[in-house]
């Protein structure tokens, strides 16, 4: 009985995110699943490739000696109002990155190619005709690992 309540707390708690995420330039923990470990920050991105642009970049670890796939669906708040929660457990939403044993992948500011290290927040600068909107939350829902052999 104690187990089966265990492993229910900590599905609602996986299920229902991590609370309020407050605005770095440090990478801080976000949460840890099965042996990876997932950090972001807050990064102002003025390079030719991504200009102009706050992203929160993510850095997952994995802490094991498994090669694994790491598997998520990215729930993101804008303005305070969930923008996408009727398609974050869709299929072809979710996000996965495969980690070899005990490597580290970082998001920066160099490419906007791999999807899956970055969330954009807000502009840094505003022009006429670009919105205000800005990332006021963000969660993981469905996490799953993968363990390869």
């Amino acid at each position: 009985m104690k187990k089966t309540t265990l492993i229910l707390l900590l599905s609602v708690i996986v299920q229902f995110g991590f609370g309020q995420i407050k605005p770095n330039k440090n990478w801080t923990a976000f949460l840890k699943y099965e042996g990876v470990d997932v950090e972001y920050k807050y990064a102002p991105c003025n390079t030719n490739k991504v200009n102009n642009q706050i992203l929160v970049l993510f850095r997952f670890i994995n802490a094991s000696s498994d090669k694994v796939t790491f598997s998520w669906g990215e729930e993101r708040w804008v303005n305070n109002i969930c923008s996408n929660c009727n398609s974050v457990a869709s299929q072809e939403k979710t996000k996965r990155i495969t980690l070899e044993p005990y490597q580290t992948i970082e998001g920066d500011c160099s490419s906007k190619e791999f999807k899956e290290r970055y969330i954009f927040s807000q502009f840094i600068e505003l022009v006429p005709g670009m919105s205000k909107s800005s990332l006021t939350d963000f969660k993981f829902r469905n996490i799953s690992i993968k363990r390869h052999q």
